[in-house]
């Protein structure tokens, strides 16, 4: 209430979607949306809501739902149980603070090291990939990554944006946690500029739950094994 009485005070521009009694706008076939913001948008915008339709009998048809798992909004749940099953796996290192981790699908290794340059400055030659930053040092040979990290907050991090990279979908949604517009999809794959200062904002994100859409809503999840 005190942002509203704000914001027609100062006059501010507003969506005017609220005007019509939303209590939140965004993605109009969110299915987060109530049952009844959804009949709402689909007064608005019918024809939106006439492709949205025509997709989920498609996918019940071919699935073998009934009509009613459309129209009663049971299209809006999960129905699939979330699982997790390892792609990485890590093991101690003979020196102190280093972990090494063997990624099973050598496919990823190219984009998890284009995820890893957020931690710091890389450099490369014929054989290895270092990138080394505030309180983490990587190195990559082939499949295989060691790592030594200062404390345990790091390495939380570390591994956190190694399974964002093995999970990615492409989707750009952690581009926008970007204070200084580094990170760049390009041709469907994240792409990290020269330009990033190491803050770390794209793992801890607030506005987008883990940093990462695909780590929770991806029905297999890719996971390090300790």
């Amino acid at each position: 209430m005190d942002i509203w009485l704000y914001t027609f005070w100062k006059g501010i521009p507003y969506n005017k979607l609220y005007d019509y009694g939303f209590a939140r706008v965004g993605c109009w076939a969110c299915p987060e949306k109530s049952l009844g913001n959804l009949k709402l948008a689909q007064r608005i915008h019918p024809e939106y809501f006439d492709k949205l339709h025509s997709v989920l009998l498609s996918y019940a048809k071919k699935h073998s739902y009934d009509d009613d798992w459309v129209y009663t909004g049971k299209w809006r749940f999960r129905s699939t149980k979330f699982m997790k099953s390892a792609a990485c796996t890590s093991q101690l290192c003979a020196r102190d603070n280093e972990l090494v981790y063997s990624i099973e699908k050598p496919e990823l290794m190219t984009r998890v090291g284009e995820f890893l340059k957020v931690f710091g400055k890389v450099s490369k030659n014929s054989v290895m990939t270092k990138i080394v930053g505030p309180g983490i040092d990587i190195t990559i040979v082939s499949n295989r990554l060691r790592t030594r990290v200062e404390d345990a907050k790091m390495l939380v991090a570390f591994e956190k944006q190694l399974a964002k990279a093995m999970n990615c979908v492409g989707c750009g949604a952690c581009v926008g946690s970007c204070p200084n517009g580094t990170l760049k999809l390009v041709d469907g794959e994240i792409a990290v500029g020269a330009t990033c200062a190491s803050c770390l904002r794209c793992i801890q994100a607030n506005g987008l739950r883990m940093g990462c859409v695909s780590l929770n809503y991806r029905h297999e999840v890719l996971s390090v094994a300790h």
